[in-house]
Formats: structure tokens, sequence, C-alpha cells
């Protein structure tokens, strides 16, 4: 659903959905994306794939979100920016979420 709101002369238009905040809707966006490329990666290394376990937890319940996620998070996108830059993109998005919704 969109909704237009307009003040003035400025107007924007914010994306919601009936599950809460756009803030939320781009928390949810931004894990979808990292779960995405997790899977595109396909890797073997046991960090990677301990955040695969996390990010699907969060996916399922991202009102349920542990204060360690966004510390694994950075972590994680520290250790494997070099060689996985589509991964380290996808973790500083679902970061700025976070830290949006002051998580």
């Amino acid at each position: 659903m969109r909704k237009e709101f307009s003040s003035g002369l400025k107007r924007a238009t914010m994306c919601t959905n009936s599950g809460g905040t756009p803030m939320k809707h781009q928390l949810k966006h931004g894990l979808s994306e990292l779960d995405r490329e997790l899977k595109r990666i396909n890797s073997e290394n046991p960090k990677i794939r301990r955040l695969a376990g996390e990010v699907e937890g969060a996916i399922s319940q991202p009102d349920d979100l542990p204060h360690s996620f966004s510390h694994s998070l950075r972590h994680i996108a520290d250790e494997f920016e070099i060689h996985h830059p589509q991964l380290t993109a996808r973790i500083h998005q679902v970061l700025e979420a976070l830290s949006n919704l002051g998580i």
C-alpha cells in the first residue's frame, strides 16, 4: 500500500504494508535481500552458515531480534568485506534499517 503525505509544496510518498512502519518494512526487505545473498553464496564457512541461521530467525521473528544481532552483522561485514562485497552491502543495508529502528 502506498500512502501520500503532503505538507505545503512538499510531497512525500512512503511505502507501508499492513505489517508495520516503513522502517520495519525496510528491515524486512533488507533481511530478505541478505538471506537471498547468503543462499547465492552457499558457503561452507561456519561463520556464514551461522549468520544464515540468524538471518532466517530474524526473518521469521523480526520483532524479537537479540541485541547481539547487530554486533554479529558488523563483525561478519568487517571479516568478509573483500571476498564478498555483495554480502557486505546487504549487511550494511540491514544495519542501516536496524539503526533507523533504534536497535
